[in-house]
């Protein structure tokens, strides 16, 4: 069937299907009253006291996700505050000096805080606040609290 043969066929079905529907809506008849007294039957009347409500929408204000003054929080839903690091802390100055061994990897990193220079690490390692994530042929990658540094090793020794 080629496309314009197609498109009529689909046309026409579609005019039959609407012509149908709308014969069947004209034609039916619904009593008014069936649907009121339904609804009212549904829903009893139930007293409610005025200090339910007022805790209610107490409540509502205080933990309404979609803030009227339309100002984007402190701390993303979910997350712990963090401090501000760079205030109290020096800048980290770590040197990668070698990497051991074949896979798995260990580096030999100078200036972590805290432990003595060329220390070994290897991936997945937790030193205070800085994670080894990585540990490659030539390069480590460490995340601090609030950054993740690549370092490169200056020469590579074959």
């Amino acid at each position: 069937m080629t496309t314009p043969k197609l498109e009529l066929l689909l046309w026409i079905v579609t005019a039959v299907a609407v012509w149908r529907t709308t014969a069947v809506l004209t034609s039916s008849k619904i009593d008014p009253t069936i649907l009121t007294t339904g609804a009212q039957a549904a829903l009893p009347d139930l007293p409610v006291p005025d200090s339910t409500l007022a805790d209610a929408a107490r409540i509502l204000v205080d933990t309404d996700p979609f803030r009227l003054n339309r100002t984007p929080p402190s701390v993303a839903f979910g997350a712990k505050p963090v401090t501000d690091h760079r205030l109290s802390t020096p800048p980290l100055r770590l040197t990668l000096h070698g990497v051991v061994g074949g896979p798995p990897w260990r580096a030999v990193i100078d200036g972590i805080p805290g432990k003595p220079t060329n220390t070994v690490v290897a991936q997945g390692a937790t030193i205070g606040s800085l994670v080894v994530v990585e540990v490659g042929a030539d390069s480590v990658v460490i995340q601090t609290p609030d950054t993740v540094l690549t370092l490169f090793l200056s020469a590579r020794i074959p």
